[in-house]
């Protein structure tokens, strides 16, 4: 007899998962608190998008969606670096022109996933049920439905918790796993804002590349939209003299902009409308030691694992959890408990080393990138790719142009960073790289990519 799975969430990661299990013939509830996103109008005001990279498609290709996904995307091909003077530098985000970033709505992307599961026939969506409380002894799950709150209770075998980062799965999981999650919140917040297209309905900006405003202890970025607008977020600290408590007053938040981005502020003439309509948001890395209970509850994406957004992986990361859900029924069919298990181990360390790195990438974003040095050494990680492009692939590209497991491009990436370091030593010009020895060291430091693990 097939089983069915009680999958709470359906946001981005909880939809894909629910699309590749009804494809291999399991059947699926798909339980979410919002209405039907698909018929209401949710977070009215503002744009949110997000970075898709090749891990995320890989994911969609295997539930058949990676073309319309794509058709919803701009591409981005680089970061285009805005000094405080306005002057631009573009750096390119890898050494090939496959090499971009894709921009996509995050609501766009929920929709599409929502109607893929659906369309499966084996997944149902239930909408307007927030989870209310779980037992994980006896599976029952408490919902309260609708405005008006009325409860709901069912009685779930396998549970799929992709409920997001304040889960009330993995809080009910912590009766069995005591100290089993951690939350590192950053003193760093965010604030959204919108810039327009033009009255003639053109971008603003370069529409092909990220935008970024680094200003050492903060920034601002900047990512294109379908309809010609941008989203632009300001990461600033939560507290002190330089922060969005002290940006108070209409007089404050032109000072700001009038000193530190007055190019983009020139673009945006309802700058003091929106800095007061739009809340600051919070940021935060979600660490979970245990994702799993014997064939009873599996977490997937933020509520096992929520990462900063710095190297925009927290997507895609949570994308290659369903995807790994896949592979594990296949190969065990459903022997839940295997099926659980063998997700979360062949996860757990990758998650880690992202949500790592994207910490790292935040001190790089804001502060490195416009570093002199900073650059030669992207040059020549650049042109170490063309040299040895079966053993040398940056960090980067790793992370973003490939599949190599999130754990052994941070491993890897640490090798490269000090091959990188003697290679510069004293150098100022890409022309004096000495490629011979940089060769010798490829070989002698790094094994062909080809080779290394899946997982």
């Amino acid at each position: 007899m097939t089983s069915r799975l009680d999958l709470i969430g359906s946001g981005l990661a909880g939809p894909l998962a629910a699309t590749l299990m009804a494809r291999a013939g399991v059947s699926v509830t798909c339980w979410d608190r919002r209405p039907d996103p698909r018929v209401a109008q949710l977070d009215a005001g503002r744009s949110i998008n997000l970075a898709l990279s090749v891990r995320g498609l890989k994911a969609l290709a295997a539930a058949g969606l990676e073309a319309r996904a794509r058709a919803l995307c701009l591409p981005m091909k680089g970061r285009l670096l805005h000094s405080v003077d306005g002057e631009t530098r573009f750096v390119p985000y890898g050494s090939r022109p496959d090499h971009v970033i894709h921009s996509i709505s995050r609501q766009a992307l929920n929709q599409l996933l929502l109607s893929a599961a659906e369309h499966t026939g084996l997944a149902r969506l239930e909408f307007s049920r927030r989870l209310h409380a779980a037992n994980l002894d006896t599976g029952e799950l408490d919902f309260r439905c609708g405005d008006d709150e009325s409860p709901l209770c069912i009685k779930a075998d396998h549970i799929i918790g992709s409920d997001g980062s304040g889960s009330v799965l993995r809080d009910a999981l912590g009766t069995h796993a005591p100290d089993n999650c951690r939350v590192d919140r950053l003193e760093h917040g965010y604030k959204e804002l919108s810039l327009a297209a033009s009255p003639g309905g053109q971008f603003q900006l370069r529409e092909d590349c990220l935008h970024i405003w680094p200003r050492g202890g903060w920034m601002l970025i900047a990512l294109p939209n379908l309809d010609r607008s941008f989203t632009c977020t300001l990461f600033y600290p939560l507290e002190g003299p330089s922060s969005f408590a002290s940006l108070n007053s209409p007089e404050a938040v032109n000072e700001l902009f009038d000193r530190e981005f007055a190019d983009l502020k020139a673009l945006m003439p309802d700058l003091l409308e929106q800095f007061e309509a739009n809340p600051v948001g919070h940021l935060a890395t979600v660490t979970t030691q245990r994702w799993t209970l014997a064939d009873r509850l599996l977490l997937i994406g933020d509520a096992a694992h929520a990462v900063v957004p710095f190297f925009g992986q927290g997507m895609n990361a949570s994308f290659e959890d369903a995807l790994e859900l896949a592979w594990q029924h296949d190969k065990l069919g459903e022997d839940w408990a295997a099926v659980f298990e063998g997700t979360a181990r062949a996860r757990k360390a990758n998650s880690d080393a992202i949500a790592a790195m994207a910490l790292e990438n935040y001190v790089e974003m804001r502060n490195t990138v416009a570093d002199p040095g900073f650059q030669l050494r992207k040059h020549v990680e650049h042109r170490l790719e063309h040299l040895e492009p079966e053993r040398f692939l940056s960090r980067y590209s790793m992370v973003s142009f490939s599949t190599v497991p999130y754990r052994l491009a941070r491993e890897r990436g640490r090798i490269q960073q000090e091959l990188l370091e003697e290679l510069t030593a004293g150098m100022e010009r890409i022309g004096q790289l000495d490629e011979a020895r940089s060769r010798a060291l490829i070989h002698e430091r790094l094994v062909p990519l080809a080779d290394l693990p899946r997982s």
